[in-house]
């Protein structure tokens, strides 16, 4: 690592690091007034060891040391007690600090592509009780941990273990036996044991026994896979889903009718040579990896390519800036929801997404052709949203799957209905009117929802007489603090917008007169916010 990281933040040089030549800046830089650094991303370097002083960052939460050469962790590393994510996959490690399940924060962690031969003795190490409380999702594969018998025994004391994945680990039958006794696992919902050549089906049952999902998927059953990865082709992954959305659309009229056996039995012998897994907590769901690629696990991210229609013109031949074959074009694929890891996305990216304008929902996101909220959000964890670029107007085109038809939908009820927990989103570089902002829907996520950042730059916006008349209401509750309406038609600045509780404003490019630009441009946001509230008072 570095010495002028510890140097900027800590204001010294490493010992372990005295021999490299210490940086020609290091005296000017500042110190960023002491904050606290919670975040280091090192990965995709060379980087062999990890000095012990890193336990002087206190505040550290994320960790991403993905691709170094790592042969080993400081003991101090477990000194960190805030940390919550840590990516220490693709390097030499051969074992974890023996007091690392005293980290009492973390929650997901990443060993896999490592040299680890053993790790129930790192699990069970003397200090706390609960080891790792709040770890929810665990990578261990691709590490030689066949000769630790205990493993299994182990991992099923970790309390709040959603998501446990160990491919290829040479696992044997007596480390899965062994925890036969164990009535741990308390909070699994997924279990990935593929490419472990010796071990089957019914090893499992020994020690999870009826708490296994079945081919329909239960969501408080465990979805647990094993034996030979099988890599999907996009019709399949397509087949599966026509396959459980017609079963699930059924089921209401086959109770009053005599089933058909045959072809019941038919579509469940199809569904087994498709060799169908299912690990979504929607029962009526297909389990996917078709976008794994595009997923960041550190920050839970999902950032989908770009898909934007051909170009044709003089001197331009037709060409396609699309996705991938494997991923389809529609602005929202409805694969989005049906991923192992969809409980875990904060960070949703579908920017310039604009071949097929179309979203496609879970059929369980309807009433008849209506959208409705439920007690759990298709992502309960999504923070941000991107959907900038994607040719949106006031009403997008939305449909139900396996349901071919779409329909229109008011822009901003779709978002409040789908999304309640947004933080953040960015609508910008699309065609939204200031029609838009009368929706039911943008007037949720103002005053009724944790919106804090609101980008609709780019659009072709009038007047922001909706958001202000919001603004001034009696029982006004907005947590809006960042709002982006730059390169918009907007004649006129309404004072009233100053009443939100705004820390930034961005207003350039648009056609209003009053206030000058010197305003924002001398003093930034905090000017112009201060210049509208004075407005206000005269």
């Amino acid at each position: 690592m570095p010495a002028f990281l510890f140097e900027c933040h800590l204001g010294f040089a490493p010992n372990s690091l005295k021999d490299q030549p210490r940086s020609s800046r290091a005296e000017s830089v500042s110190r960023y007034g002491a904050c606290d650094l919670t975040m280091i991303r090192i990965r995709d370097n060379e980087i062999p060891v990890i000095p012990s002083e890193i336990s002087y960052f206190g505040a550290l939460a994320v960790l991403d040391a993905h691709a170094n050469q790592l042969t080993a962790l400081p003991a101090s590393l477990c000194d960190l007690e805030e940390l919550s994510n840590v990516d220490i996959s693709s390097n030499k490690l051969t074992a974890l600090p023996r007091a690392f399940a005293n980290l009492a924060n973390l929650a997901v962690l990443n060993i896999a592509y490592n040299q680890i031969t053993t790790l129930s003795e790192t699990l069970t190490v003397a200090g706390r009780a609960v080891p790792l409380p709040r770890l929810h999702t665990l990578d261990i594969s691709h590490n030689p941990l066949g000769g630790d018998t205990a493993l299994f025994a182990a991992l099923a004391k970790l309390p709040a273990l959603k998501e446990l994945k160990m491919r290829s680990c040479d696992l044997s039958p007596a480390s899965i036996t062994n925890a036969a006794s164990s009535s741990g696992f308390k909070s699994l919902k997924s279990l990935d044991a593929e490419e472990n050549l010796q071990l089957e089906f019914k090893h499992m049952e020994t020690v999870l026994g009826d708490r296994i999902a079945g081919y329909d998927g239960q969501a408080d059953k465990i979805q647990v896979l094993v034996g030979k990865r099988i890599m999907k082709e996009k019709w399949e992954v397509e087949a599966e889903a026509r396959v459980r959305g017609r079963g699930q659309h059924g089921h209401a009229s086959s109770i009053s009718s005599t089933p058909d056996t045959n072809a019941t039995d038919d579509i469940a012998s199809k569904a087994v040579a498709l060799s169908i897994s299912d690990s979504s907590a929607d029962p009526g769901a297909t389990s996917s990896t078709i976008l794994v690629k595009w997923y960041d696990a550190v920050h839970g991210a999902l950032v989908l390519p770009q898909a934007l229609p051909a170009r044709t013109g003089r001197g331009f031949a037709a060409t396609e800036s699309g996705p991938p074959s494997e991923l389809p074009t529609y602005t929202l694929p409805v694969e989005v929801f049906y991923q192992e890891f969809s409980h875990n996305i904060r960070s949703l990216a579908l920017s310039n997404r604009r071949l097929n304008k179309t979203l496609i929902l879970p059929a369980r996101a309807f009433s008849g052709s209506s959208l409705v909220s439920s007690a759990e959000p298709l992502l309960p964890r999504l923070e941000d949203l991107l959907l900038d670029g994607c040719g949106l107007s006031d009403n997008i085109s939305l449909r139900a799957e396996p349901i071919t038809d779409a329909s229109p939908h008011p822009l901003f009820d779709f978002i409040a209905t789908v999304f309640p927990t947004l933080k953040s989103l960015n609508l910008s570089m699309n065609g939204i009117t200031s029609a838009a902002l009368d929706q039911a829907g943008f007037t949720t996520l103002v005053l009724g929802s944790k919106l804090q950042t609101l980008v609709l730059r780019g659009n072709q916006l009038k007047h922001l007489s909706v958001l202000c008349d919001l603004a001034e209401r009696a029982d006004a509750k907005s947590t809006i603090s960042e709002l982006d309406v730059c390169e918009n038609n907007i004649d006129r600045l309404d004072p009233r917008v100053a009443l939100l509780p705004l820390h930034s404003l961005q207003v350039d490019g648009n056609t209003f007169r009053v206030p000058q630009r010197r305003v924002w441009e001398t003093g930034g946001s905090a000017a112009l916010i201060k210049w509208l509230k004075e407005r206000l008072q005269q």
